[in-house]
C-alpha cells in the first residue's frame, strides 16, 4: 500500500513540473492587472478539482473520459495559445500605436475558466498515470 502511494506521489510531482511553468506564464501575463492573481489561483483550483474528480471516479471504475480521449486533452492548451496569439496579433495590427493598452490587457489578463481549462488539459497525463497506478501497472 505504501509503495503505491509513494509511486503516485512521485508521478504526481514529476507530471506537475510543467504546470509550474504554465502558471508562471499566466502570472506573467496578468502581472500588474487588478484581480488577475485571484482569477489565476481560482482557475488552478477549479482545474485541479476537476482532475481529482475524474481520477477518483476512475479509481472507482467509472471513467468520465475514455482512455483514447486523454491524449487529445493536450490540444486544449495548444488551441488556447493559438487563440491568445491571434488576439495579440490582431490587437497590435489594429492598434493606433499611441501606447494605449490593448483590450486584452485592460480586461485583466487570463480568466479563471481559461486557467481551469488549461490546468485540466495539462492534467491529462496525471489522470492517465494515476489510473495506471491504481490498476496495478506499476506495482
Amino acid at each position: 500500500m505504501l509503495g503505491i502511494i509513494g509511486q503516485a506521489a512521485g508521478l504526481f510531482a514529476v507530471t506537475n513540473l510543467d504546470d509550474l511553468v504554465i502558471l508562471a506564464l499566466f502570472f506573467a501575463q496578468g502581472a500588474g492587472r487588478r484581480g488577475a492573481a485571484v482569477r489565476i489561483v481560482a482557475g488552478q483550483y477549479l482545474g485541479f478539482l476537476a482532475i481529482v474528480a475524474v481520477a477518483v471516479a476512475a479509481a472507482f471504475g467509472a471513467t468520465f473520459l475514455p482512455a483514447p480521449v486523454l491524449p487529445y486533452l493536450g490540444l486544449l492548451p495548444l488551441a488556447l495559445g493559438v487563440k491568445a496569439a491571434w488576439q495579440t496579433w490582431k490587437d497590435r495590427r489594429d492598434g493606433d500605436g499611441d501606447g494605449d493598452e490593448a483590450p486584452r490587457e485592460r480586461a485583466g489578463g487570463p480568466g479563471a475558466l481559461e486557467v481551469a481549462a488549461v490546468a485540466f488539459a495539462n492534467g491529462g497525463d496525471n489522470i492517465g498515470l494515476l489510473i495506471l497506478v491504481e490498476g496495478g501497472v506499476f506495482a
